[in-house]
């Protein structure tokens, strides 16, 4: 597995503590306790390759544990609600394989296109399994009412754009190698580097 450099900056240690003993093994983990220290270290040493960002700073760790243990009471009574109205059937989950099926099977359409999950409800109620199954798919997240719709719209545009557009130019390259390899042309601009690295030295 390639060694990314993965940063994830966060203020309660319990938190950056977990994470490293979960994917250092991975990533070339790196941690940080503040939105401040993460810009200081891009522009010293530039960007990682990928950035995991928590939300919400308080001014101390107390503050903010004090914040996380009733975030996570309320999250544990939003758990007892969606056992109470049965949330984790999968009978009552039928979006997930409908995203598992399209995101999967490439034959519906020959251009590539966003499959998103689409709820309101399913950061609070879903558990284990379902969100497994949505990240494994592929598929990305938009939340239902979270954002105005010109948000929405501007997501929606980007991904399709970004999709075609890395699709297309992989084909371009590939159709290019394809080109270059059966001609011969290939062969010629490698000798002709060589003439030039051989007549610089």
């Amino acid at each position: 597995m390639s060694r990314y450099k993965v940063w994830f900056v966060d203020d309660l240690p319990a938190n950056r503590k977990r994470f490293e003993q979960e994917h250092g093994d991975d990533f070339r983990v790196k941690t940080f306790t503040s939105p401040d220290e993460v810009l200081d270290a891009i522009r010293k040493h530039g960007a990682p390759d990928a950035l995991l960002c928590d939300i919400y700073f308080y001014d101390s760790v107390a503050e903010a544990e004090q914040i996380e243990k009733k975030v996570n009471e309320e999250a544990q009574r939003l758990r007892q609600v969606g056992e109470t109205i049965q949330a984790n059937r999968e009978e009552a989950q039928k979006g997930i394989p409908l995203i598992e099926e399209v995101v999967k099977s490439k034959g519906y359409s020959k251009k590539p296109f966003p499959v998103y999950a689409y709820t309101s409800k399913g950061p609070y109620l879903l558990q284990g399994p379902a969100f497994d199954r949505i990240a494994k798919s592929g598929a990305r997240w938009l939340l239902k009412g979270k954002y105005p719709p010109g948000t929405e719209r501007w997501v929606i545009d980007r991904d399709i754009r970004e999709l075609r557009e890395g699709r297309s130019q992989r084909a371009c390259w590939r159709y290019l190698w394809i080109i270059l390899s059966g001609t011969g042309i290939l062969g010629w601009l490698i000798g002709k580097s060589f003439e030039m690295i051989l007549s610089s030295t």
